[in-house]
């Protein structure tokens, strides 16, 4: 038998000062249960009973007075939260509140990195996706380094400054490599090289583990309201990537996983 729960549901307030007034729906739920979420140009910690902090981004405001989208919050091992834009690079240190503003171009161009992604390996490196064909790592002791993803279809260049691929970040714990995705094309980011995995896939579509949903160690297809899509086995990382029917999906993994 069954039993129903009651639950309290309220609602918050997003305005602090007017600086949540565009919200970017980027959101963080720390460890101790606090929300944070993205603003137009800093992050605000939601503390409950109408109490909240603003943290602004620590950029220069006469030269970007324009609302940064940010793409990503994402918390580091050393209690850092770091918020990827479509100018920089925000890292606020839960510790002491200080922000610091990391900002850049592609390599020989006048292009802004626009950051897209954020993760963390488990040798503590913070790699950072793009728009572009560059990916970015940062070292536990502070170096920036850029590698180029040669199969990219998005170079970088000031001539294609409009065309975009906006890449997301995997780690696979069992090699400390990276998986990166970016439109169609999936390619893995090991000993600083890259390889392509498969250009097969549309740009909707996910990485699950090896046999998670479908046989292990398979390919094939399957159907969804009346349309088939393919899965593919990806031996190189022993997952399989799926097409899926919708824009902006997760998987998430059953606790035993």
């Amino acid at each position: 038998m069954g039993y129903s729960q009651d639950y309290d549901i309220s609602t918050i307030k997003v305005n602090n000062n007017n600086f949540s007034v565009y919200l970017q729906k980027k959101l963080y739920l720390d460890d101790d249960g606090f929300l944070w979420y993205s603003t137009k140009d800093g992050v605000v910690k939601e503390m409950g009973n109408g109490r909240s902090f603003f943290f602004e981004y620590a950029f220069d405001k006469e030269k970007h007075h324009q609302v940064l989208t940010t793409s990503k919050l994402y918390k580091s091992s050393k209690d850092q939260l770091w918020a990827s834009t479509g100018k920089g690079l925000n890292c606020l240190d839960l510790k002491t509140g200080k922000s610091k503003w990391i900002e850049l171009n592609y390599p020989g161009t006048t292009l802004n990195v626009v950051f897209t992604d954020i993760v963390e390996d488990a040798l503590g490196n913070i790699w950072l996706g793009t728009d572009k064909n560059f990916i970015y790592r940062l070292t536990p002791n502070g170096n920036m380094l850029h590698y180029k993803l040669e199969a990219s279809k998005f170079p970088a260049t000031d001539a294609n400054r409009d065309q975009k691929g906006n890449m997301e970040l995997l780690t696979i714990p069992e090699d400390n490599s990276i998986v990166i995705h970016q439109s169609n094309q999936w390619f893995q980011f090991k000993n600083e090289q890259a390889t392509v995995l498969n250009s097969k896939e549309n740009a909707s579509s996910i990485l699950v583990p090896n046999g998670s949903i479908f046989n292990s160690n398979s390919s094939g297809f399957y159907s969804y309201n009346g349309k088939t899509y393919n899965y593919t086995y990806l031996k190189e990382i022993n997952r399989q990537v799926l097409n899926i029917p919708f824009n902006k999906s997760q998987y998430i993994p059953r606790k035993s996983e």
